[in-house]
C-alpha cells in the first residue's frame, strides 16, 4: 500500500483588477517511494473524452452561473481521496469570475480501472 501526502495550495493575486485572481496548485507525494506523483501517475489519460462524461456527469451548477461543461483539458489540479477524485478547472474557463473555481469530485468506483493507484496497490 503506498502512503501519500496531498497537498493543495491556494493563492490568491491582486493586481490593478476590480478582483483577484485565485490558482490551485496539487502536489501529491509518494512517501513510500519518495517521489512526487503526477497527473499521469494518478489518471488514465489515454480517454480524455470518457474523463469527459464523468466530468461532465457530476458537475454542479445550482446557479447556472457557469456557460460550459468542464473538459479534462481545463483541468488545473487532482488531487484524491479514498472513495473519490477532485478535478479543479482553471478559473474563468467555464465561467465568470463570480461563479468561483470550479470542483468535480468523480467517486472512484465509476472511474474503474482509470485510476492508476489502484492498480499498484
Amino acid at each position: 500500500m503506498h502512503f501519500l501526502r496531498i497537498l493543495l495550495i491556494l493563492r490568491f493575486t491582486l493586481l490593478r483588477e476590480a478582483h483577484g485572481l485565485t490558482d490551485y496548485y496539487g502536489f501529491n507525494y509518494d512517501v513510500k517511494n519518495h517521489k512526487m506523483i503526477s497527473v499521469g501517475d494518478i489518471i488514465e489519460q489515454s480517454s480524455p473524452e470518457r474523463i469527459n462524461r464523468f466530468l461532465k456527469s457530476h458537475f454542479k451548477n445550482p446557479e447556472d452561473c457557469y456557460n460550459t461543461a468542464p473538459t479534462l483539458d481545463w483541468v488545473t489540479t487532482i488531487n484524491f481521496t479514498t472513495s473519490d477524485v477532485c478535478f479543479t478547472d482553471a478559473q474563468h474557463k467555464l465561467g465568470p469570475y463570480v461563479c468561483r473555481t470550479p470542483e468535480v469530485t468523480v467517486p472512484l468506483p465509476e472511474l474503474k480501472g482509470m485510476f492508476l493507484l489502484a492498480r499498484k496497490n
